[in-house]
């Protein structure tokens, strides 16, 4: 009953300060008003007086007088209409004149209004005599040490009435509210008489009085409490309300200051040892979202950082008092409060009045994200990494949301976008490894870099661009130093976890390129530089992890195979190195079929530098394939029959492939497209040579059975290379190509010189005449090729010593 009684004195109490403050704002507001509205019609005055003189100067009649005219003269012609306009003379009043925006805006003004509005800055007044520095030792800083003075004398005083029993409980907050509702009323009234600073001090003093009152009144120093917590809640609403409205109606900083200082203190000032979590918090909430109520009236900045700081120390002052492991989950919940309160309030005046934010307020933001997210570092690391990802993950969530927000609000603020995206990025690439497993994090980094590339092309954000290819270049790091497929047991090749975890990043690439392309229109020279990069780089990459798992896989299926094919007793041999040899002959047919991708994306989109990169896996499978040659068979296979010469010849035909598509595409840079044209065909000349030079020779030596074999595989690859230069020749007059049939000259004579300096110094009288037969032959038809088509040579020569036309072999 008692408790009740004192709620209804307080409640009428509340009811009292409330219409008080409201009447004095009426009346400052109504004499604010009653003020402009004289002004207004002063100006109104000033500006007919000057419409009526310059009417009387031009010789316009107002309304309501006669226009007199003078009789006009019949003999005189009327005047011409003047391509001027009449001037207009000045006014000689000493008044200054009206500006014309005061007046009306024209549409073109509005049009050329900017959409954001700029700070204005504050105005400076003139100091009047009283305003010295004595004028404000006096009114404000004796102003404001009274109010601390008296606040500290009346806290003292309640703690010292409740520790020896002075007054009753319900006595006590009862008296404590009327001074502080006495002390506020007091405070609006020197306010209206003008007298800021004492009006302001005491207002801010009935605040945190009566904040004190009701903490401690709804606290365990009663037992029970005066005042329930629900009701004790409400009371301090109220307060809080009446507080922050009169300091936004009065736009006086110090009455917010002295109440958020005074609300800050409460805690503190009665204390009792006893752990009160829920309501310390719930009292923090209230003085917090009354702050966050001014914010969108009122740009205080300082008020925004006392507030942020006061709360955080005692929330971790309760923390190094009171915590333990089953406080977790609420402690988390108070925290995340405290967050959210603080991710709105320093932007809210921002997005009320679409003004675009500054720099402060990012730095007080990254303040609250560090230390909401520290705490909850130290308070889960240990035991609960999946829960911090999770608390990561939903951090970066409300931070895109910001900017989202942000996009909508404030479109052309492109700071502000994107240092919200940017640690929306930062808690996501934090999550990752806190969250998910090992391979987690690789796939996650890839989908990071494209969706956040696409968000840079959405906002038109250059640096968001660069951060995403930087995070794919630390994902492609990532896979070759930690995540490279290694098997820990057997497999199928191409479908097994590892090498299905690890082609999604050369995946991620090539839709990294594609994004890129797809937004081609907003990219820049750099942009393009980066797409051509990974879209090169995706296959290669590929190719890459295809090789390692195509080559582990053959190699170790053909040593199973021969290990479980058995012959009778004994088990079936398996020829050296042949597991290695099927297995290298397996990925040089990869890497050629991977340097088609380049041929035909270079054909398309007409691009040489995609040829230009396709060289890396022709060279690739080059090397491969000279791995492949090089094998010795043991015994001979069937000529040209086998599987050595089979991928030989297949790398000949790709080269040839190459250079026939790449012929037969018109780009732009000619010149380059037909260098490497002629290296594509030289490289396939030479390398079908080769593959002959080890084809033929040690068949023929091993089928005639000769004692000197060696001897008789020279003899052959002489034979091999006359017959293959006059091939070449043949070719080269049909085609009419001339650097064709310079080769096969070349080649001919190497091989004469070969035949009579090298193979001639071992070898018995009858074949040293068969070679000299052979010889002879291959020079007495080149010799008959020659004439034969001598004419082609001379049309050839007389075409290309005319001017202005083009030589044959070039021609398309």
């Amino acid at each position: 009953m008692e408790a009740l009684i004192v709620s209804m004195i307080i409640a009428v109490l509340v009811v009292v300060l409330i219409g008080a403050i409201c009447g004095v704002v009426a009346l400052v507001n109504y004499s604010k008003l009653l003020s402009e509205f004289k002004s207004f019609q002063i100006k109104i005055s000033k500006l007919g007086s000057r419409l009526e003189r310059l009417e009387d100067k031009i010789g316009i009649s107002p309304p309501g007088k006669p226009v007199v005219q003078a009789p006009a003269l019949k003999d005189e012609p009327e005047p011409e209409p003047s391509a001027k306009p009449f001037p207009i003379p000045e006014s000689s009043s000493p008044e200054p004149p009206l500006a014309f925006e005061e007046i009306a805006e024209t549409p073109q003004a509005k049009q050329a209004r900017p959409k954001y509005k700029v700070p204005s800055p504050a105005k400076t007044e003139k100091k009047s005599p009283q305003d010295t520095f004595e004028a404000i030792v006096g009114k404000r800083w004796m102003t404001w040490l009274g109010v601390a003075i008296l606040f500290f004398s009346a806290a003292f005083f309640l703690k010292y009435a409740f520790d020896n029993n002075l007054i009753g409980p319900s006595t006590q907050v009862v008296i404590c509210a009327i001074l502080g509702i006495a002390v506020a009323l007091a405070g609006n009234y020197f306010y209206a008489k003008n007298m800021t600073a004492l009006g302001q001090g005491l207002i801010g003093l009935g605040m945190a009085v009566l904040y004190v009152t009701f903490t401690a009144a709804s606290s365990s120093l009663y037992d029970p409490p005066v005042l329930e917590k629900t009701t004790a809640f409400i009371f301090m609403a109220l307060v809080t309300i009446a507080g922050m409205s009169l300091a936004v109606i009065y736009n006086a900083l110090p009455i917010a200051i002295i109440a958020v200082l005074g609300g800050l203190a409460t805690p503190i000032l009665v204390s009792t040892g006893v752990n009160t979590r829920d309501a310390l918090f719930t009292y923090l909430l209230i003085l917090n979202l009354g702050v966050l109520g001014a914010a969108a009236f009122r740009r205080w900045w300082s008020l925004d950082s006392i507030i942020i700081t006061g709360t955080y120390l005692l929330y971790y002052g309760w923390f190094h008092k009171f915590y333990t492991q089953s406080q977790l989950r609420p402690a988390l919940l108070w925290l995340g409060g405290f967050f959210l309160v603080y991710l709105i309030l320093p932007f809210l005046y921002h997005l009320v009045h679409k003004l675009e934010v500054v720099v402060e307020r990012f730095c007080f933001q990254l303040v609250n994200a560090i230390y909401v997210f520290s705490f909850a570092w130290y308070l889960l690391y240990r035991d609960h990494q999946s829960v911090l990802g999770y608390i990561a993950l939903s951090l970066a969530a409300i931070y895109l949301l910001l900017g989202i927000i942000f996009r909508y609000r404030l479109p052309e603020d492109v700071r502000s976008i994107f240092s919200s995206i940017a640690l929306a990025v930062a808690f996501v690439t934090i999550s990752i490894p806190l969250h998910l497993k090992a391979n987690g994090i690789l796939l996650a980094w890839a989908i990071e870099g494209p969706v956040l590339l696409y968000l840079g092309y959405c906002f038109t954000y250059k640096p968001v661009r660069f951060f995403a290819a930087l995070i794919m270049v630390l994902t492609i790091f990532r896979l070759c130093l930690y995540h490279w497929p290694e098997h820990q047991a057997a497999y199928i090749a191409f479908n097994n976890k590892e090498f299905i975890t690890a082609i999604m990043i050369p995946l991620a690439m090539g839709v990294f390129a594609l994004i890129h392309h797809l937004c081609r229109a907003k990219a820049t020279p750099m942009d393009r530089v980066i797409k051509l990069g990974f879209a090169f780089g995706s296959e290669i990459l590929a190719l890459c992890l295809m090789h390692h798992d195509l080559y582990s896989w053959v190699k170790t299926c053909v040593e199973e195979a021969f290990a479980s094919v058995q012959n009778g007793v004994s088990q079936k041999r398996m020829p050296p190195r042949y597991h290695k040899f099927i297995a290298d002959c397996s990925v040089t047919g990869l890497w050629m079929l991977g340097s088609f991708g380049y041929l035909f994306a270079g054909r398309r989109a007409r691009l040489m530098e995609s040829w230009l990169v396709g060289l890396i896996t022709l060279i690739a499978a080059g090397l491969l394939c000279s791995q492949v040659m090089g094998y010795k068979m043991g015994a001979p296979q069937t000529l040209f029959l086998n599987l050595r010469f089979a991928t030989g010849l297949a790398f000949v035909l790709t080269l040839f492939i190459h250079a026939i598509v790449i012929q037969k595409t018109a780009i732009p840079k000619a010149a380059q497209r037909q260098t490497l044209r002629k290296v594509l065909y030289g490289g396939g000349i030479f390398f079908l040579l080769v593959l002959l030079s080890l084809e033929v020779p040690p068949y023929v030596a091993y089928k005639l059975k000769s004692a000197n074999p060696k001897m008789v595989e020279q003899m052959s690859m002489t034979v091999v290379w006359g017959l293959y230069a006059v091939g070449l020749l043949i070719i080269g007059f049909w085609r009419n190509l001339a650097a064709l049939r310079h080769v096969g000259l070349v080649l001919l004579g190497v091989a004469a010189l070969k035949l009579l300096f090298v193979d001639m110094s071992k070898v018995k009288d009858i074949l040293r005449v068969i070679s000299f037969v052979v010889v002879g032959v291959l020079m007495i038809a080149t010799s008959y090729l020659y004439h034969k088509f001598g004419k082609i040579l001379i049309a050839t020569v007389e075409k290309s010593t005319k001017p202005g036309e083009e030589d044959p072999q070039n021609n398309e």
